[in-house]
Order: structure tokens, then C-alpha cells, then sequence
């Protein structure tokens, strides 16, 4: 096949598609220094903050509640990567590192936990799926996380 037609299949397809510019590179996760996310911090996302008492009161069946501390060097790390998926997600919700958090050794013993006071994480940064109001997934760690919404 001829490569000009070839580009432009590709150049019209990415003109008629309902893609805007941010999508294609929300997608896009292998830059390393991603412009989606250039500039971005946290407190851009004000409407995604939730308190710890809020985790189980979102109104949807399926969502993640990332958990992190401004002075994790482990949340830092995943900082890029979490901003991206944010700002490419309607379904991710931020706690900030508070009083309130409970901690285990034991997150097993979190799965299908429905109320706040039966809850923990393990430590910072941890992203935990809630689907139908009970813990489906508590994941630790930069790795396990970057997996989880890898796949």
C-alpha cells in the first residue's frame, strides 16, 4: 500500500474521530514526560478529594479511592502517572493522608468490607476498588498499583 495513503487514512481517521487531543495522549502512557500532565498537581482535582469517611458514600458501583501523602517519596513517584490516569478517569477519587486512617498488615482481611469501621490500608500510596459498596481490590505499593490500572 502506498505510505502517503497511508497517512492520510491515519490523519483522517484521527480528524473524524471524537478524540481530542488529550485522549490520544491519555493514552498514550509510555511518554515519560507527558504533556497531559505537565503542570499539573493534585489540587487541580479539588472535586475528587474525598475524606476518609467518605470512601464508601461515592455515587457509582465501580470506583478506585487512591490513598497518598504529599510526603511519600513512594506517592511522589507515582505522582505523573496517578495525575494522568486521573484526568483521564471520572472514576478515581483522592484521600489525603489524615488522622482518621486506619492501617493493617492484613489487607485480605479487607475484601467485601462495606463500612469505613471495618477499613485499612496498608500504607501510602494505596488504591482500593469499591464496586456495589464493598472493597473488591486494596492494592499497595507504586508497582501493584501502576498494574492495576495498567491492564
Amino acid at each position: 500500500m502506498n505510505p502517503l495513503f497511508k497517512i492520510s487514512i491515519l490523519l483522517t481517521t484521527l480528524v473524524t474521530s471524537s478524540c481530542s487531543k488529550d485522549t490520544i495522549l491519555c493514552r498514550n502512557e509510555m511518554m515519560e514526560q507527558n504533556p497531559v500532565v505537565e503542570g499539573l498537581e493534585y489540587d487541580d482535582f479539588e472535586d475528587r478529594f474525598i475524606s476518609w469517611d467518605e470512601v464508601f458514600s461515592i455515587d457509582s458501583t465501580d470506583y478506585f479511592v487512591y490513598f497518598f501523602s504529599r510526603a511519600c517519596s513512594h506517592c511522589e513517584k507515582l505522582k505523573s502517572f496517578m495525575l494522568l490516569k486521573i484526568k483521564c478517569s471520572e472514576n478515581i477519587y483522592l484521600v489525603e493522608a489524615c488522622d482518621e486512617m486506619v492501617f493493617t498488615d492484613n489487607i485480605d482481611e479487607t475484601i467485601g468490607v462495606k463500612l469505613i469501621e471495618d477499613f485499612a490500608i496498608a500504607g501510602y500510596p494505596s488504591l482500593v476498588e469499591i464496586v456495589e459498596g464493598c472493597v473488591a481490590k486494596n492494592i499497595p505499593g507504586v508497582e501493584m498499583i501502576k498494574n492495576e490500572l495498567t491492564n
